[in-house]
């Protein structure tokens, strides 16, 4: 049984293979932690400016905004795994507390939205980084204090 979200995740991986083409873009891989196994919904391993990095993005495809929780979850499983950075990406955007806590902890926080959707309840707050990036009928806004 495919769990909720996994075309969210493929979604994403995609992207992310459209915006750097030379960097190694996993998703759905298990690995072990130092509390057990732990899923990622999506990593990439790149180099910037000749220095490899490895990033985490955590994909939500929620009906309502993400607090703060989903940060500490986030922050925390980055940590225990050693990513150098960690992105949130969710379809429906953030709550103003997560949004501090994310520029606080230095995690990107992306929005990705299907096209045309007349329900959507996402705004920019702080546009530091943006590339809009056509995939099939999707538009992915970053919004990245921190970008290495």
């Amino acid at each position: 049984m495919t769990k909720r979200g996994k075309s969210f995740e493929i979604a994403v991986a995609d992207i992310a293979r459209q915006i750097d083409p030379h960097a190694t873009v996993s998703q759905g891989v298990w690995v072990d932690g130092p509390d057990g196994r732990r899923e990622l919904d999506v990593s990439i391993n790149a180099n910037f400016e000749g220095t490899p990095r490895k990033i985490l993005i955590e994909c939500k495809d929620y009906k309502k905004k993400l607090g703060i929780g989903f940060l500490d979850a986030l922050h925390s499983k980055s940590l225990d795994l050693g990513f150098d950075f960690a992105i949130l990406c969710c379809n429906k955007g953030f709550t103003s507390p997560a949004i501090r806590k994310a520029k606080r902890l230095g995690i990107g926080l992306v929005g990705l939205l299907q096209n045309q959707d007349g329900k959507v309840t996402y705004s920019v707050v702080d546009e530091v980084f943006t590339r809009i990036l056509q995939y099939q009928s999707l538009v992915v806004w970053f919004e990245d204090p921190e970008w290495p």
